[in-house]
């Protein structure tokens, strides 16, 4: 399905007419009439929603709770000033490769209902008028839905406009439609700059379990922009927003152009591969493509950050180096660090009963050398697999960085994890510092506390995710960016707003 003339009309990214928030004299509060997919103004006065229960949990972008397998509604709550947008609500519906599964899984005021009626845009009543909600039925989801996106978006404006952005989570009670169940979280709003369009929040299955994330993430593409980049099919013509609605009436400043990213400082990216041979060559230059275009998906163009690798060389990984699949892995985490790091280099780090930092980076021209190297099992730091020994040393080196860059961690293991403890105290402990670890399990094993990172307590940010590759060569480039950097973004947001970063 597209989104041309003869199937939806041209306008279909075009908010419809819509009735303005007016002012009541004596109360303030925002009031409206006319059923439309959007934001009614600020719910209740001064913003607050009085069918929420009492004392929702607090999460801050890149915060996550689980919730309950039921119907939950995804509200906005802000402060409409004349001259102001009004944002409108929208949902995505993404399969196991993080995109749509059809142009039916982008559900937005024209075409409000998804998945049989699983996700719809609904309008909901309260104290404070009527409010629009994306209303999410986790229990009616297919089993190929992995994750719901629910967005934000501005026509003829930018959120730096909206004042005190909040969204709202609250579980529909079956016995009462207007919200007072035993779920809800609040989450803040990330908005200010020129974005047009923000994920506010996401729902995704976790281990057979429905989770929430608070997001935040900005588009300046806008509502267009973020459904091409998850696999709708977009006419030009549709894409083109041309009417301004502000909650005074008035119309609002355009969408300013999208802001260039920063020029990278340190290796060009695009010449590094001169001296390889030229099939390798061909590969890196394709797989650096493929990770920028990652990057942009997630909003992360112009991010600058260390990348550093850690590889399990415990005797258990003898075959898995002599099969060449470390030096196949190397080809590929490569141009993670081509594109994110200044220089363009990746640090290596071995351990097994003992850690080791290479003492040279691994740099793209050197890549053939480093391949060759790896496809032999280094025997120099025993055959054990102590996971704290060497977590400890990186939190020692990476802890404080000089140019106030943050550190992403790549953690291969093959499992047969056995210090739970220390390494959960670990990772509470580096938590406070701007580090975030993925790993990366290899192998059929037991991943011990990997497998439990998303409900480690007491951290003041989710700082480290996990996801096994038991047949790594059988992954597409593009799964294993989106896997390995598909947490990356929140963690930036969540320590931005823990002060962790600048």
């Amino acid at each position: 399905m597209r989104f041309v003339p003869g199937g939806f009309p041209l306008v279909m990214l075009r908010s419809p007419p819509r009735t303005t928030p007016r002012r009541e004299p004596s109360t303030g509060r925002g009031v409206t009439t006319g059923p439309v997919c959007g934001v009614r103004g600020r719910v209740g006065q001064n913003g607050s929603m009085r069918s929420m229960p009492n004392q929702p949990q607090v999460l801050p972008a890149g915060a996550n709770t689980a919730v309950p397998t039921g119907v939950l509604d995804v509200t906005l709550a802000f402060t409409p000033r004349p001259g102001t947008p009004v944002p409108d609500l929208c949902a995505l519906l993404l399969g196991t490769d993080g995109r749509v599964r059809s142009d039916a899984d982008f559900v937005f005021y024209n075409q409000p209902s998804g998945a049989g009626g699983a996700v719809r845009c609904v309008d909901v009543s309260g104290e404070g008028g009527t409010r629009a909600a994306v209303r999410v039925s986790l229990g009616d989801l297919p089993p190929d839905v992995e994750r719901v996106l629910v967005a934000a978006s501005v026509d003829g404006g930018r959120f730096a406009d909206v004042t005190d952005l909040a969204t709202h989570v609250v579980r529909v009670d079956a016995h009462d439609p207007h919200g007072s169940g035993a779920f809800a979280a609040h989450c803040p709003g990330s908005g200010g700059g020129t974005e047009t369009l923000l994920v506010v929040v996401e729902f995704y299955r976790r281990q057979g379990d429905w989770k929430l994330r608070s997001v935040g993430q900005g588009y300046a593409a806008g509502l267009a922009g973020l459904a091409t980049d998850y696999g709708v099919d977009v006419a030009d013509e549709s894409a083109r927003p041309t009417s301004a609605h502000t909650a005074g009436g008035t119309a609002g400043r355009p969408a300013p152009a999208p802001v260039s990213p920063p020029a990278a400082k340190g290796a060009d990216p695009t010449r590094d591969t001169a001296a390889l041979p030229a099939d390798l060559a061909r590969r890196i230059d394709l797989r650096k493509e493929r990770v920028a275009v990652c990057l942009e998906k997630k909003g992360l163009a112009g991010t600058r950050a260390h990348v550093v690798l850690v590889l399990d060389a415990s005797g258990s990984m003898y075959d898995v180096y002599g099969q060449g699949t470390v030096a196949r892995m190397l080809e590929r985490l490569a141009p993670v660090a081509a594109r994110l790091d200044d220089d363009g280099t990746l640090d290596v780090w071995l351990y097994a009963d003992r850690a080791r930092r290479l003492r040279d980076p691994l740099r793209i021209p050197e890549l053939r050398r480093w391949m060759k190297q790896f496809r032999k099992w280094p025997d120099n730091v025993g055959v054990g697999n102590d996971e704290p020994v060497v977590m400890r040393e990186l939190v020692s080196a990476y802890r404080r960085s000089a140019d106030g860059l943050p550190t992403l961690v790549l953690f291969v293991s093959d499992g047969d994890v056995w210090a739970d403890d220390e390494m959960a105290r670990i990772l509470t402990s580096a938590a406070e510092h701007p580090m975030f670890w993925q790993f990366i399990g290899l192998g059929n094993s037991q991943y011990g506390v990997l497998e439990r990172l998303d409900t480690l307590p007491g951290r003041i940010v989710d700082n480290c995710n996990f996801f096994a590759l038991d047949d790594f060569d059988s992954v597409t480039d593009d799964d294993l960016y989106d896997r390995l950097l598909g947490e990356f973004p929140h963690w930036l947001a969540a320590a931005r707003t823990a002060r962790l970063l600048g």
